[in-house]
């Protein structure tokens, strides 16, 4: 399943009348929905990465049947990114920081989402 939003792709998984063995998506939004709707459904994560295509990135999940468990940094940003931290991973992340930096600096932002998105940024900085 590709190219569409990771709540389509948990709808789509969650009303199939059956799922197969092996599973390759490639959620445009909202990765981490998709990866703990995964491990819910008894599949284990077997590769989760970002790649590039010029200024665009992707998220491509490999996962099979089975048991699994996520940390909290694995399901946000994917297993395989958190482990090997790959170059468009990295750069996915800079790009993000940049444009969480941007918000932050606007006047017109609340005291509240503010901290969100500091905290935000601060995690996608740990991977640059």
């Amino acid at each position: 399943i590709a190219g569409m939003g990771g709540e389509e792709t948990v709808r789509i998984l969650l009303n199939a009348k059956g799922l197969p063995e092996k599973l390759v998506l490639s959620p445009m939004h909202n990765p981490d929905k998709v990866r703990r709707t995964l491990i819910d459904l008894g599949y284990a994560i077997k590769r989760d990465y970002t790649f590039s295509d010029g200024s665009r990135f992707y998220d491509i999940i490999i996962a099979e049947k089975g048991e699994d468990f996520l940390t909290p940094e694995e399901e946000e940003f994917g297993r395989t990114n958190v482990k090997e931290r790959g170059s468009a991973f990295k750069a996915k992340m800079e790009q993000r920081a940049k444009q969480l930096e941007s918000y932050i600096s606007s006047p017109a932002i609340s005291e509240p989402e503010k901290e969100r998105l500091t905290a935000e940024r601060n995690r996608c900085l740990k991977y640059v």
